[in-house]
């Protein structure tokens, strides 16, 4: 295939060397007409392992062509179009994409020459959707993992690829290259604004343990701690904190996350360690509170907020298998809607009512919210829903356990899943 590769970055230079099997030809394109000079002239421009032999090889055997004049884009057709430019921070925090954007914009003369265009730029989620609107052209985004010094080594050994399109039935090219080059390796194909969110998801809980883990060492310090065992005992129960802890839902509740989230907060404050990331976990976990009150508001205004309006609760525990309601949400749930005069509350829960139906308590239901993962509620049949709940009545169900209701004329609402809702 022939590959274009526009910016002769770190990303870009990553992504030609990888990917320069003898079956493909790669031309770079970049502003800097002293580093398009240095790469023709197997020049030294890049500390990465491997990438300069790659690159010099490359040039010697007639597999690479670089340029700095951006007429010469049009000389060539490609497969695929690789745009590897900068989104710096803009102002205080925003993301610039304007090189990506002039970019899409020089290429708009005549899209149809330059095969499947995929943006390996970091962007904001929503971004791809936007441009391609903008430019009348399908996209896709291709996020790299890529670390400062083993970029290559990174592009070879990966758990997954995430590759995001704005139409999936599209990009034959770009998923060629991938599938041949990583035959062992599953492609993660999506949409390209959850595409987006996927890289910034990886780096944000990068850069949010690297945080942690400092701010705990600082606080070691203070009262005397051992560091170096406090890591020892977290990589021990990777289990815990690697999958088990990223299924999105409710938040947390029970007995202790509640009482040691503050507590650590006001003890990093009382040693003069700012303790505003502590603080942060409590008020995200209120926020996902009254979210979630906000979700059953928005249910039941689709019956007008009338009179004789019925909730369910399907687990009142702060989690499953247990019969322990302290700190739970779904109990916050009924203390919060206990006030209003207009909606009756029934609840079920497997520990606490144990031997009873839950299909009994939707009868008649106008919103029902599932709260933990019990087989006795994941496996009943989708018919019981629609049968015994309100015409147009509204699961909400964030832990997607009870996804089968998807398939009938209920409302189906789970957060972060609104596509596939």
């Amino acid at each position: 295939m022939d590959i274009l590769v526009i910016g002769a970055g770190n990303v870009g230079l990553a992504t030609t060397a990888y990917y320069h099997g003898s079956e493909n030809t790669f031309f770079i394109y970049d502003v800097d007409s002293k580093k398009i000079e240095k790469i023709n002239n197997r020049e030294r421009v890049t500390d990465e392992p491997s990438v300069h032999d790659n690159l010099s090889g490359m040039i010697l055997s007639r597999k690479l062509v670089a340029f700095s004049d951006p007429d010469e884009l049009f000389k060539y057709n490609y497969d695929i179009t690789f745009i590897c430019v900068d989104t710096p921070t803009k102002g205080y925090a925003e993301c610039d994409t304007s090189i990506v954007k002039k970019v899409l914009s020089v290429l708009s003369k005549d899209f149809k020459r330059f095969g499947d265009i995929v943006i390996r730029s970091t962007m904001i989620p929503g971004t791809c959707g936007t441009l391609s609107q903008t430019f009348k052209t399908p996209l896709h985004h291709y996020p790299e993992f890529m670390r400062e010094g083993t970029a290559l080594f990174d592009m070879g050994i990966v758990s997954h690829l995430v590759l995001g399109s704005i139409d999936i039935k599209s990009g034959k090219n770009i998923k060629k290259l991938l599938t041949f080059n990583h035959p062992m390796t599953t492609l993660m194909h999506t949409d390209t604004t959850t595409a987006e969110l996927i890289k910034y998801a990886h780096n944000v809980m990068g850069s949010m343990r690297i945080s942690y883990i400092n701010l705990l060492a600082a606080y070691a310090d203070k009262v005397g701690a051992n560091i170096d065992d406090v890591v020892a005992s977290l990589k021990q129960d990777s289990n815990k904190w690697g999958t088990a802890a990223l299924e999105p839902g409710y938040g947390y509740g029970g007995h202790c996350y509640p009482k040691d989230t503050i507590a650590l907060s006001y003890s990093l404050e009382d040693n003069q360690i700012p303790s505003r990331m502590i603080e942060a976990i409590d008020i995200t976990n209120n926020f996902i509170l009254m979210d979630t009150i906000n979700q059953i508001k928005k249910g039941f205004s689709k019956f007008g907020n009338g009179t004789n309006l019925k909730l369910v609760l399907w687990g009142l525990s702060y989690k499953e298998g247990i019969a322990d309601i302290r700190n739970s949400i779904a109990m916050k749930i009924i203390d919060h809607f206990n006030s209003y005069p207009n909606i009756r509350i029934v609840t079920h829960d497997v520990k606490i009512n144990p031997g009873t139906s839950p299909h009994e308590t939707i009868e008649g239901a106008h919103v029902l919210v599932v709260f933990n993962n019990e087989n006795e509620y994941r496996y009943l049949d989708e018919e019981i829903f629609e049968k015994n709940m309100v015409e147009g009545g509204v699961v909400i169900d964030n832990k997607k356990i009870v996804n089968q209701v998807k398939h009938t004329s209920l409302e189906y609402i789970s957060r972060g899943r609104t596509k596939s809702n």
